[in-house]
């Protein structure tokens, strides 16, 4: 298995969730809001978007650190593995949300629809969330 992508980044995981914003607000997003943890690390980024026919639609992305977590087992190379993971999960995060806008500039999706999974909804989880606990009453049995 190889190592995980920005395996030694030394960005500060507040810093990288700025530079997402900043990416984003060129698309024409606003009021953006970070989630920290007790640590003082983001947990998410919220912000608005505009969406053709609907009006300012609530994005939530989150660096997943976990996975990356359980990864980084080696004590000895690294002593802040909670840290790290979550450095490497938001520099993971904005190597998609660059690749997610060049697939805008590109057209070949609409930006609105590429963040739909991250639509935040009324009672608060995002369309993902909803999709994943709902997914086989959504799609049926499969093939």
């Amino acid at each position: 298995m190889s190592k995980p992508r920005f395996w030694t980044t030394k960005v500060d995981a507040g810093q990288t969730a700025s530079e997402i914003s900043e990416l984003i607000r060129k698309y024409g997003c606003k009021r953006f809001m970070v989630e920290w943890d007790d640590e003082g690390d983001p947990v998410s980024l919220e912000f608005v978007m505009r969406v053709p026919d609907v009006g300012n639609v609530p994005v939530r992305l989150a660096a997943q650190h976990e996975g990356i977590l359980r990864r980084l087992t080696s004590p000895h190379y690294m002593p802040d593995r909670i840290t790290q993971a979550k450095r490497i999960a938001w520099r993971q995060l904005k190597a998609w949300v660059e690749i997610t806008l060049e697939t805008a500039e590109n057209k070949v999706k609409p930006f609105h629809q590429l963040f739909m999974s991250d639509v935040v909804l009324k009672e608060g989880g995002t369309v993902g969330e909803m999709f994943e606990g709902k997914a086989q009453q959504l799609l049926g049995s499969g093939s």
